[in-house]
């Protein structure tokens, strides 16, 4: 079904149908296309290419459609154009379409129009205009209308999915001024959704820190370690990350991280008096890679745990020593 615009009434679309008819908002107007040979109707973008990696199930995009009536052999003045689009409905939902001017199309941009209401249905969306009277569309090109679709279907599997965007159909055309049908090469568009390229780059591991910082540790307490651990953009993303620690160079114990954003921390309980500590970073992402940052030789990933000097322990060593200046000085004082 052709809507109001079909070649035997085309013509007779009256000034008084335009306030019943006309959109009232406005569409964002399309990039400029790659203009195909005249007489044509083509999509843009020509091939809708997307990964997992950018798109996902839900996600939205919008394509548009053009025409060109100009060529310099013959010159086609244009009184209506309408365009119905299919779409395979398992792997889209069309959600709206418009114009892509103000109330019209970008094609007929200064001229007095008769514009349909989109009808966006489950498998095609369809709509068009008419020029009001003996006004006439000069030969040649322009965007008419968009559509915005939404994901139904992910790729699984390691398969693409490929589908059309189909105008070739006898409800999609353009109308001279006699209201007859310019013969027209119709292009759809083609859409490819795939999987994400595999994820192969190791998460980073940076600014690694550790509180307490010194070189030497008290005897039973914990030891907060500290690092900036991110994987690429577009990747999968840091999965999990761990401080594996030795007192031994042999045997390690982990120690899960907590993250917080792109900070990740990791607590090393507190050991005896003359242990040595060694400890090393590791992050897994999403995909399975894995990186460590282990620093042999850095002040940071090493430290020695020496006794702990209690309140009382101070207090007494401060006794003493007190107690010994006292009969120091006492000795150097001269008895007349």
């Amino acid at each position: 079904m052709r809507i109001g615009f079909s070649k035997s009434i085309a013509a007779v679309i009256t000034v008084t149908t335009v306030a019943a008819l006309l959109m009232g908002f406005v569409a964002l107007r399309s990039a400029r296309a790659d203009i195909k040979p005249a007489v044509s109707m083509w999509i843009e973008p020509s091939t809708v290419n997307f990964t997992t990696a950018g798109y996902q199930l839900g996600d939205k995009f919008n394509i548009t459609v053009w025409a060109n009536t100009y060529q310099d052999a013959s010159n086609y003045a244009t009184f209506v154009w309408q365009v119905t689009m299919s779409f395979n409905s398992t792997l889209f939902v069309a959600t709206q379409a418009g114009f892509t001017g103000v109330g019209k199309s970008d094609f007929f941009s200064g001229h007095n129009v008769v514009a349909g209401q989109p009808i966006v249905t489950a498998t095609n969306v369809q709509t068009g205009e008419s020029l009001i009277g003996a006004d006439s569309r000069t030969p040649g090109n322009g965007s008419l209308c968009w559509v915005e679709l939404q994901i139904a279907l992910e790729p699984s599997n390691d398969t693409s999915i490929t589908s059309t965007f189909e105008i070739n159909n006898t409800d999609t055309y353009l109308l001279d001024t006699d209201v007859n049908e310019l013969t027209a090469t119709k292009y759809g568009a083609q859409y490819i959704y795939g999987l994400a390229p595999p994820d192969t780059t190791l998460p980073t591991i940076s600014a690694v820190t550790r509180s307490p910082s010194g070189a030497q540790v008290s005897e039973n307490a914990s030891v907060t370690v500290a690092a900036t651990i991110t994987d690429e953009t577009g990747g999968s993303g840091v999965k999990n990350a761990t401080v594996s620690y030795t007192i031994d160079n042999s045997t390690y114990t982990n120690v899960a991280m907590s993250s917080n954003g792109t900070t990740w921390t990791g607590v090393i309980p507190g050991k005896v008096n003359g242990t040595k500590v060694h400890f090393n970073v590791t992050a897994y992402d999403n995909a399975g890679n894995m990186a460590t940052l282990d620093g042999f030789d850095v002040a940071t990933y090493n430290y020695d745990v020496i006794p702990e000097f209690t309140a009382a322990i101070l207090v007494a060593t401060l006794a003493i020593l007190t107690a010994a200046m006292i009969t120091y000085r006492k000795k150097l004082v001269r008895i007349p």
